[in-house]
């Protein structure tokens, strides 16, 4: 995979395999990415106590939880009818 990659201010530190190439504030590399051998490390939690601590599972649960609320109460005005029962 190909890159452009530049530093419009300051310097850039790119650092792969402990070698370290520094662009300066103005210049403009191309660079070729290739993918490791061997995987990085997986940043999934492996346990609920772990997605718990990490706030990721809290979060996606007060989002779906609003998202759900939010579409049961736009479905519910919409089927709501506007006309009284006649007695």
């Amino acid at each position: 995979m190909r890159e452009r990659m530049a530093a419009y201010h300051g310097a850039l530190v790119v650092e792969r395999n402990g070698q370290q190439r520094i662009v300066k504030e103005g210049d403009a590399y191309n660079a070729s990415f290739l993918p490791d051998a061997t995987p990085a490390a997986d940043p999934v939690p492996t346990s609920p106590k772990q997605a718990l601590r990490s706030g990721s599972l809290v979060f996606d649960l007060i989002v779906l939880g609003g998202t759900a609320f939010a579409g049961y109460e736009i479905w519910h005005r919409a089927i709501e009818s506007d006309s009284a029962p006649q007695h």
